[in-house]
Parts: C-alpha cells; sequence; structure tokens
C-alpha cells in the first residue's frame, strides 16, 4: 500500500482521463481511493482532486506501460477499462502502482490479477458471443444493430465487423 495521501479523483469516465488520472496522481504523490465518473454522486471524506483529460500524459502514461512494465500489462489495463467490473479504476491503479512501484505479481492467484482477469475473460466472451448474435437493419443505408452488453464490447465488435463488411457504415 502506499504512503502517499488518498484522494478521490473525478474525472471525465474515458480511457484517457483515467490514464490521465494515473499520470496526475503519480505527479502529485495522491493515492486515489476511488473515482468519480460524471453523473456519480458520492460523498467523499477524501478531497477531490479534478482531472481534465490531458491527451499528452495519457498517451505518456499508456507508453509507459508497456516500457516500464510490458505489452502484456498494456493490454491487461486496456481491456480491464472495457469491463462492467465494479470499481475497476481502483483495482487496475493499484496494479498499475504496484508495477511501477515494486514487481508486478505474475501469479494468477494474486486477488488484483486474479479479478481483473476474470473480468477480462467475461468481456472477451460476450464479445464472441455477440459477434455471432448481432444482426443488423438497414436504416436509409446505415446499417443498425441494437444489443445491450453487461461490458463495454463495441471496441472489440468494431474491427470484426468493419472488415467483415468494410463498404458499410454502421450505427
Amino acid at each position: 500500500m502506499s504512503t502517499w495521501p488518498p484522494c478521490a479523483m473525478l474525472y471525465d469516465g474515458s480511457f484517457a482521463g483515467f490514464l490521465t488520472c494515473v499520470g496526475e496522481s503519480f505527479r502529485q504523490k495522491v493515492y486515489p481511493f476511488y473515482f468519480l465518473s460524471p453523473g456519480v454522486e458520492q460523498i467523499s471524506l477524501y478531497p477531490i482532486l479534478e482531472t481534465p483529460t490531458d491527451q499528452a500524459l495519457a498517451k505518456s502514461v499508456y507508453r509507459s506501460l508497456e516500457e516500464t512494465v510490458s505489452s502484456t500489462f498494456r493490454r491487461l489495463i486496456t481491456y480491464s477499462f472495457l469491463t462492467c467490473l465494479p470499481q475497476r479504476e481502483r483495482t487496475m491503479f493499484d496494479l498499475i502502482y504496484l508495477a511501477f512501484h515494486q514487481a508486478l505479481p505474475q501469479d494468477l492467484t494474486d486477488d488484483r490479477v486474479l479479478l481483473l482477469t476474470r473480468a477480462i475473460q467475461h468481456l472477451t466472451h460476450e464479445a464472441h458471443q455477440l459477434k455471432g448474435f448481432v444482426r443488423f437493419a438497414d436504416y436509409g443505408g446505415v446499417l443498425v444493430g441494437q444489443i445491450a452488453p453487461k461490458n463495454r464490447v463495441l471496441p472489440l465488435l468494431r474491427p470484426h465487423f468493419c472488415q467483415r463488411l468494410p463498404e458499410e457504415a454502421f450505427l
């Protein structure tokens, strides 16, 4: 655990916003106890650090995940953000902090690694199922598919359908 003072971080809910929070946390030496995105009401005993998204800082943190740890770790963090795991940002931050300050546990029995790995398996399984399940309707030349996924699977589905139907426009 960190000796940095705890805080709550308010960000825009995007992956770049989360990476900006990570960068600001390391820059200001504060440990986010939890992350808040717009529309989430929560009373905090910790000071709230409002963090606007900084694309340059987010790119720097994203590169550092691979350079400092590994490409597998960067993929784990990227896919973890797409999951429906409650408090995923906190678990992700804990692993990032651990990876940059100590050694990342390679053991899948570590609770943090296991939690994110299982959430990612749920995400990829759901995306795989939807690849065969989604049906599209044509609305004025635009293909529309209606789904209600638990996870944020669209970034995983988009390449599949764009490759299979390159001449189509999707909504």
